[in-house]
């Protein structure tokens, strides 16, 4: 999934995050099987467990537009998957929407 956001001088659109497959193929084989055996929703929890393969929530990669001033956090709110979980990841960092 490809996420764009318009830069703030609204000359340009950048993404939440690089495609995966440019930087590295990050496909493990638990991943693999989960998309085999149609359980496609255990997905992010696998991803989870592989941050330290590199692997990047979307939620995360949002976040850290946000942290580093590139996105407002309303925005990065409206396109996250888990608004619940960014929600209460803005707040625990003094974050508001």
């Amino acid at each position: 999934m490809l996420v764009l956001f318009v830069s703030f001088s609204q000359d340009t659109n950048f993404p939440a995050f690089k495609s995966l497959t440019k930087i590295k193929k990050i496909v493990t084989p638990a991943i693999s099987n989960l998309i085999r055996e149609g359980k496609t929703f255990q997905i992010p929890s696998a991803m989870q467990t592989g941050k330290a393969l590199g692997m990047v929530m979307l939620n995360d990669a949002l976040f850290e537009l946000v942290k580093k001033g590139l996105v407002e956090p309303r925005d990065a709110y409206i396109k996250a998957v888990d608004k619940s979980n960014f929600e209460s990841l803005l707040t625990r960092n003094g974050m508001k929407l």
